[in-house]
């Protein structure tokens, strides 16, 4: 034979060799993900129920928070910038003496710039002829929070800020310092109320409860009381600030979780 011819009938051999080989090889990848498949597909828990939980834990509010801000002009930025601190450090000073910690007083935000005027000059019978911004002074505005633990002095706090000079003090809340417990404290209670809503359920279908399968939890935080007194208004609208300290009900802070909860059943 000729070897030519034989070296070809060698290598058709070895191709059909190699095809066979690799047809094995992919028919037994096939089953083997297909068999894969099927046993994840089996383990997907189809005998389950699910229910759900609420919880609601109520705490008084033991912190008050409440900002006013620092506001002063003058013809010149030192002077505006001379006039807010020397404002400033006394109001900030009479909230130390009074007790609050030096890490509970936080700036808010701090602007200084000019104070623009429109000027037209001159005027005449069909309107303004070469109107101009022109700067005729400079403003500072400090706005301050703060965080009274004493809530049985915000009241007399507030006062006393407007008293040196504050100007719109407002957004004052009582929260809950530690919302942490109280959300814990919540969600005990959810999971309890899902844990016997279950239990009920499995009698009633006449199965037993087996592992939890899945958990899912939803936090709402409702502060179920936020207060603006008149005092802050006068101030912020430019009155004057009275001598009375306003009396400012806590209330209670809700926190409500809600669990939906999955049991595998026997």
């Amino acid at each position: 034979m000729d070897t030519n011819i034989l070296q070809s009938e060698q290598v058709k051999k070895a191709l059909v060799a190699t095809l066979f080989l690799l047809c094995v090889f992919l028919g037994a990848k096939t089953i083997s993900e297909f068999l894969k498949y099927d046993s994840l597909d089996n383990e997907i828990p189809y005998n389950v129920i699910t229910v759900t939980g609420k919880g609601e834990a109520f705490a008084v509010a033991d912190i008050a928070n409440f900002s006013f801000s620092i506001d002063e002009e003058a013809p010149t930025l030192p002077e505006a910038q001379k006039k807010a601190i020397e404002k400033g450090n006394k109001t900030i000073a009479y909230l130390k003496e009074n007790g609050v910690d030096e890490k509970d007083i936080k700036t808010l935000s701090y602007n200084a710039g000019p104070k623009y005027e429109y000027t037209c000059s001159p005027k005449t019978a069909y309107g303004c002829v070469n109107g101009k911004n022109i700067i005729v002074g400079y403003t500072i505005s400090n706005r301050v929070e703060v965080k009274v633990r004493n809530v049985e002095k915000a009241g007399e706090l507030l006062t006393g800020v407007g008293e040196r000079g504050a100007a719109n003090i407002s957004e004052l809340q009582f929260v809950v310092d530690d919302e942490e417990v109280l959300k814990a404290e919540a969600r005990k209670l959810a999971i309890e109320d899902a844990k016997e809503k279950a239990e009920i359920l499995a009698k009633d279908l006449g199965v037993d409860l087996d592992d939890i399968t899945s958990f899912y939890e939803n936090t709402n935080d409702y502060p179920m009381y936020s207060a603006r007194s008149d005092t802050m208004m006068e101030k912020g609208m430019g009155g004057g600030v009275s001598n009375q300290i306003p009396q400012l009900p806590k209330g209670e802070n809700k926190v409500t979780v809600s669990v939906s909860v999955t049991y595998k059943i026997k």
